[in-house]
Protein backbone atom coordinates (compact mmCIF):
# COMPACT_ATOMS: atom_id res chain seq x y z
CA UNK A 1 0.00 0.00 0.00
CA UNK A 2 1.28 3.71 -0.89
CA UNK A 3 0.60 6.47 1.03
CA UNK A 4 0.76 9.94 -0.78
CA UNK A 5 2.21 12.34 2.15
CA UNK A 6 1.47 15.67 0.10
CA UNK A 7 -2.81 14.02 0.87
CA UNK A 8 -2.01 13.05 4.60
CA UNK A 9 -3.09 15.24 7.56
CA UNK A 10 -1.12 16.54 10.66
CA UNK A 11 -3.18 15.53 14.31
CA UNK A 12 -4.14 18.73 16.03
CA UNK A 13 -3.44 17.23 19.47
CA UNK A 14 0.12 15.66 18.70
CA UNK A 15 1.68 18.29 16.63
CA UNK A 16 4.19 20.46 19.00
CA UNK A 17 6.07 23.61 16.67
CA UNK A 18 8.99 22.44 18.14
CA UNK A 19 8.77 19.04 17.44
CA UNK A 20 11.95 17.21 16.05
CA UNK A 21 10.53 14.21 14.05
CA UNK A 22 7.68 14.20 11.84
CA UNK A 23 5.83 10.35 11.71
CA UNK A 24 3.15 9.34 9.41
CA UNK A 25 0.54 6.81 10.56
CA UNK A 26 -1.48 6.48 7.50
CA UNK A 27 -3.02 9.22 6.49
CA UNK A 28 -2.03 11.53 9.75
CA UNK A 29 1.48 13.26 10.26
CA UNK A 30 2.43 13.44 14.38
CA UNK A 31 5.32 15.93 15.01
CA UNK A 32 6.88 14.57 17.96
CA UNK A 33 10.30 14.39 20.16
CA UNK A 34 13.70 12.50 19.07
CA UNK A 35 14.24 12.30 22.75
CA UNK A 36 10.99 11.08 24.03
CA UNK A 37 11.09 8.50 21.32
CA UNK A 38 14.64 6.79 22.56
CA UNK A 39 14.05 7.22 25.89
CA UNK A 40 10.77 5.25 25.50
CA UNK A 41 11.38 3.26 22.78
CA UNK A 42 14.67 0.80 21.93
CA UNK A 43 13.80 0.26 18.18
CA UNK A 44 13.75 4.08 17.45
CA UNK A 45 16.92 4.83 19.66
CA UNK A 46 19.30 2.25 17.76
CA UNK A 47 17.48 3.31 14.46
CA UNK A 48 17.75 6.98 15.08
CA UNK A 49 21.52 6.19 16.17
CA UNK A 50 22.49 5.28 12.65
CA UNK A 51 24.05 7.73 10.40
CA UNK A 52 22.14 9.37 7.99
CA UNK A 53 23.15 10.99 4.39
CA UNK A 54 24.57 15.09 4.87
CA UNK A 55 21.45 16.01 2.53
CA UNK A 56 19.15 14.79 5.42
CA UNK A 57 20.03 16.63 7.97
CA UNK A 58 20.34 20.03 5.20
CA UNK A 59 16.90 19.33 4.19
CA UNK A 60 14.13 21.98 4.31
CA UNK A 61 10.10 20.56 4.40
CA UNK A 62 7.89 23.08 3.51
CA UNK A 63 4.80 21.05 3.29
CA UNK A 64 5.07 19.81 7.34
Amino acid sequence: MTTNVSTSERTKLFWPEDGTIILLAGQVKFRVYRGVLTEHSPLFAEMLSLPQPAELHDAQYSSQ
